[in-house]
């Protein structure tokens, strides 16, 4: 065999096992396509209309404001009912997909379940990649992957149109890849771009990159206190805090943060004009779902 063909074949069997996992994904997403009605058992209906109606309420006319319903108040001016818990970014995404179809439910129903299906494979394949630079195997990172994507709940839900599911699990898996090319290249532009896209979608995100730049922060002060020449206790104190103050881990960090503060604080802004400044900004019905949560009884 000459060096040529073996280097091809090689080359081929590279790249068999990411060709596996697309072909996978395409096909779920096409039988995804196959059902010609819209309800389905448990809470698919109710779930995927319910997260419908911020989308396609969303307008430029309304300050993008997000809610679900709107209604005519006691002094006839009409009234909205809010929903600002999650980032305005999933919501965006589902409004881009089904606005080409105008008037036509049914196919913006559709539109919305391939976009689901196609961010499913997607995290996916982001999952893949991101294990093959850090197991340094391909095999090993399809399985993974196959593992972790073919549950059977995790199938079930996958068309389902929710921006804290399926667009979840591909915030996390785009962070998980961001994280993963930041250790092995040092690229950090990728991630923090990465990490502020998948906070727009959804909080979710922060609860993996926090940690990671945490981590990473401390991990650095560490390093730059035992390097100190002068090894008195002031001085390595120094040098770790201002170590952890300048690495790229606490500014990935800061960054994620911010979009997250400038994401909810838009969605507060938004609420208080939309109730006419006539609601005390702690019973603005978004921070009363903050303060349910952490309340002991966790109600939302």
């Amino acid at each position: 065999m000459r060096f040529a063909d073996f280097r091809a074949r090689a080359r081929v069997w590279e790249w068999t096992p990411f060709a596996i996992l697309l072909a996978a994904m395409l096909s779920w997403l096409a039988m995804g396509m196959d059902r010609d009605y819209f309800y389905r058992p448990l809470s698919h209906s109710s779930e995927s209309a319910v997260n419908l109606a911020p989308a396609e309420n969303l307008s430029p006319s309304r300050s993008f404001l997000l809610f679900r319903r709107m209604y005519l108040r006691e002094d006839g001016a009409t009234g909205y009912g809010v929903y600002g818990r999650a980032p305005i970014g999933g919501y965006a995404l589902i409004r881009l997909a089904t606005l080409p179809f105008g008037d036509d439910l049914a196919a913006k129903i559709l539109a919305a379940r391939a976009l689901m299906l196609a961010m499913f494979g997607g995290a996916a394949l982001l999952f893949y990649l991101a294990l093959v630079r850090l197991l340094a195997n391909r095999w090993a990172a399809l399985g993974a992957a196959a593992l972790a994507f073919s549950g059977n709940y995790t199938l079930y839900y996958s068309d389902m149109i929710l921006t804290f599911g399926v667009m979840s699990v591909f915030g996390i898996a785009l962070t998980f890849h961001g994280m993963a090319v930041f250790v092995r290249d040092g690229r950090f532009a990728q991630l923090a771009l990465k990490a502020g896209a998948a906070v727009l979608l959804d909080w979710r995100a922060l609860a993996l990159l926090l940690p990671f730049a945490l981590f990473g922060a401390v991990g650095e002060a560490i390093r730059a206190a035992r390097e100190d020449a002068s090894r008195s206790p002031m001085s390595m104190a120094r040098s770790a805090l201002f170590a952890a103050a300048r690495s790229r881990h606490a500014a990935v960090g800061a960054i994620a943060m911010l979009v997250g503060i400038a994401a909810l604080g838009f969605n507060l802004v938004n609420e208080y004009a939309a109730l006419e400044g006539e609601t005390p900004p702690s019973e603005l019905p978004t921070v009363k779902s903050i303060t349910g949560r952490l309340s002991p009884a966790g109600e939302s």
